[in-house]
């Protein structure tokens, strides 16, 4: 099968969990119900004359014994884990090769998972090489938290990536040298900000 999801016959096209396509230089078989419904939408367009080369995001989920797994990307080639705790018995583990974010496998935490998988969807990797930290919620412009961090935002790619910085910091004065902006506190009112 070819980047389109063509067979060696121009007539015949796969998808599904026994298609193997080209992946980052090698070939690979998904096998999960969102790479097969992605993959038959791809045939289909091509179908019609798209000519789109098929462009895998790979996510999985389970549910084993209380404990709910979800993973965005895939983690083979990663040369560090990034460990986070959440709440309760919510962890999740971030792959990195370099800098690049790889993959993302949560337990019992379904915002990390989401943050990675937009990141991955996007080729963002987490601001500094490190995932996001888990946040709560500012209750007032006035809240304590705001007196001595300051929120930072910057658009890539699409998508806005944040991180929290102690304010009138070196780090904080290196964010803007660097074009992050600071989130003026009143818009973070009923907000979540990131804890630790």
């Amino acid at each position: 099968m070819d980047a389109h999801l063509r067979t060696s016959d121009p007539a015949i096209w796969s998808a599904g969990d026994c298609a193997s396509f080209p992946w980052k230089g090698g070939r690979i078989r998904l096998e999960s119900v969102g790479n097969a419904i992605d993959q038959a939408e791809a045939v289909a367009a091509n179908i019609l004359g798209a000519g789109e080369v098929y462009q895998a995001k790979p996510w999985f989920w389970s549910d084993q014994f209380g404990l709910k797994l979800q993973i965005a990307g895939l983690n083979t080639g990663y040369d560090r884990i990034v460990t986070r705790k959440g709440e309760g018995d919510a962890a999740s583990f971030w792959y990195y090769r370099g800098a690049d974010l790889l993959a993302v496998d949560a337990m019992n935490d379904s915002r990390a998972y989401m943050i990675g998988k937009r990141l991955i969807e996007a080729g963002i990797s987490a601001p500094d090489g490190d995932p996001p930290r888990p946040w709560h919620r500012i209750k007032a412009s006035d809240d304590a938290t705001t007196l001595w961090y300051a929120v930072m935002r910057r658009r890539e790619k699409g998508i806005f990536i944040g991180t929290l910085t102690l304010r009138h910091g070196d780090h904080h004065a290196l964010l803007l040298e660097r074009g992050w902006e600071e989130i003026p506190v009143e818009e973070l009112r009923d907000r979540e900000l990131p804890v630790g």
